[in-house]
């Protein structure tokens, strides 16, 4: 993605989950969910995702000071309910 782009972004790529379950936004989605993604939507999560689990991450907004600490974030496992402009200001 970085050389398609050249955009110098660093992007992370984390078969493992690891960085999903260190923030708490890693979920199973379920059988029909998984069954509506990969047939409805013609996705393959299993090809996707590089292995057999197909997990999701939540949709999250994390705001972490110049010492990497977390200070905020929000997280649902509604992926519609979004951390809104204001809220983040004002966490801010």
């Amino acid at each position: 993605m970085a050389a398609k782009t050249g955009d110098g972004i660093r992007l992370l790529y984390d078969s493992a989950y690891l960085t999903a379950r260190a923030f708490d936004v890693l979920f199973d989605p379920g059988r029909a969910t998984k069954a509506m993604i990969n047939t409805a939507m013609q996705a393959n999560m299993k090809a996707a995702h590089g292995n057999e689990s197909q997990l999701l991450p939540v949709p999250g907004s994390f705001l972490i000071n110049t010492d990497g600490q977390i200070i905020w974030r929000h997280f649902d496992h509604n992926y519609k309910s979004r951390s809104t402009v204001t809220a983040i200001l004002d966490a801010i």
